[in-house]
């Protein structure tokens, strides 16, 4: 039976053996279609590959899959990664939370919500602990934790893990910040399902003012807060009519 190690270590240059000549960069790129922000350098894919390494290219490769809605294919690059963070000493905590994130988010887009919940729980805990902390992985770990409970329908730990990211986004991160938009749109649907209209109308517009800061009109986000204003407008005209 392989080991994490050597699973790893297969998956990595499998991966590069069918794409001979590239590097993990190149490869990367090639994946994606859309343009995203630009990311560290990836690793080298040489003859002698650290376990680092490996598990640094395979979170990438999850990471691309995942972009390209192939949630298997990322589930299982992440479940590999992290068995291989999870295999050496001296354990990098960052590492290992990132790639519960990215299982957690697998989990979720295959509406698979109760281990998603259980990653995400995981992966909060282990950046809570580290130290000096990241308050924005912190952050961003919430702000998962509450999209999780609000498909659960658990409308009070939703807004409880949202208000917990939104003070520290408040707290760390510029005004006009994506993380900060998504979030308000997010808490927003969590004030809507739970009745208060005027509320979510607020955080939808919060949202939206954000966006158009940093986004072109035809965005897909932009569209879906306009429909999200929309709606909740309708919803007040009509208890006003009754």
């Amino acid at each position: 039976m392989e080991t994490a190690f050597e699973e790893g270590k297969r998956l990595a240059r499998q991966y590069r053996g069918s794409h001979k000549a590239l590097t993990v960069k190149t490869m990367l790129d090639q994946l994606i279609i859309q343009p995203r922000p630009p990311s560290p350098p990836p690793c080298s894919l040489g003859n002698v590959l650290t376990a680092e390494d490996m598990s640094d290219t395979l979170t990438r490769i999850a990471s691309v899959h995942y972009e390209r809605r192939e949630f298997d294919l990322a589930l299982a690059y992440h479940t590999s990664a992290l068995q291989l963070c999870e295999s050496v000493n001296p354990l990098n905590l960052a590492s290992i939370a990132t790639n519960l994130v990215g299982i957690a988010n697998a989990h979720r887009a295959k509406n698979e919500l109760s281990e998603a919940l259980d990653y995400a729980k995981r992966a909060l805990t282990i950046r809570e602990s580290i130290e000096p902390i990241d308050e924005a992985s912190v952050g961003k770990s919430l702000g998962t934790l509450a999209n999780i409970y609000l498909e659960l329908g658990d409308n009070t730990e939703a807004l409880q893990a949202g208000m917990r990211a939104f003070d520290i986004f408040q707290r760390i991160l510029p005004s006009n910040s994506p993380e900060s938009a998504g979030l308000l749109n997010n808490l927003g649907a969590i004030k809507l399902r739970q009745g208060d209209i005027a509320e979510a109308q607020q955080y939808f517009e919060q949202s939206i003012r954000i966006y158009r800061q940093i986004l072109p009109e035809s965005h897909p986000y932009i569209a879906k807060l306009k429909n999200n204003i929309e709606f909740v407008s309708r919803m007040q005209q009509t208890e006003l009519e009754n």
